[in-house]
């Protein structure tokens, strides 16, 4: 079976090439710097943000909803502060693509990095919640333990993102 491929995208920084054998019996390692986690520890990995909501938004550059809504990402970044949310975007753009992605960030993302992942496999799209079709776009909000919270598929807005960031806010505090 083909080998599922996740790279770490720092818009002209840096590849880290990760990967993730889809549907595969063997335990998939994801490497990222100097250490090496497991897919399913995907929510330990967020609840080290310690952020009281972090939003994984799987998107990618050919997808048009995700193209509009991506300056609401930004702009959500921008009103709240990192010790507020934690953002991790997951491209599903082919990592043979990624100079597109890195330009598409670069343009619209401020340098935001991003994950990328060739052709999510249904583990990986389990590993986020098995209710989810895998389409895109699609956010995934999650508390400071790496518990999903909500999530949705499909472009919405800066006011319902909002709303719900604030939401999950005041339940943390």
């Amino acid at each position: 079976m083909k080998d599922r491929r996740l790279t770490y995208i720092i818009p002209a920084v840096m590849l880290l090439a990760v990967s993730i054998p889809g549907c595969s019996p063997r335990q998939e390692h994801i490497s990222a710097g100097d250490r090496t986690i497991t897919s399913a520890q995907l929510r330990t990995m967020i609840s080290e943000f310690r952020a009281p909501v972090t939003l994984v938004h799987v998107w990618a550059t050919w997808c048009l909803p995700c193209r509009k809504e991506f300056p609401v990402l930004m702009k959500l970044r921008s009103a709240f502060g990192s010790n507020d949310i934690s953002l991790v975007l997951i491209s599903t753009d082919d990592p043979r693509e990624s100079g597109r992605v890195r330009r598409f960030l670069k343009e619209f993302g401020g340098g935001h990095p991003s994950l990328i992942i060739d052709n999510p496999s249904a583990h990986f799209i389990d590993t986020l919640d098995t209710a989810w079709s895998g389409a895109i776009p699609a956010s995934f909000f999650f508390d400071s333990r790496g518990r999903l919270l909500e999530w949705w598929e499909g472009e919405t807005n800066f006011v319902r993102y909002k709303a719900v960031i604030d939401q999950h806010l005041h339940r943390a505090r």
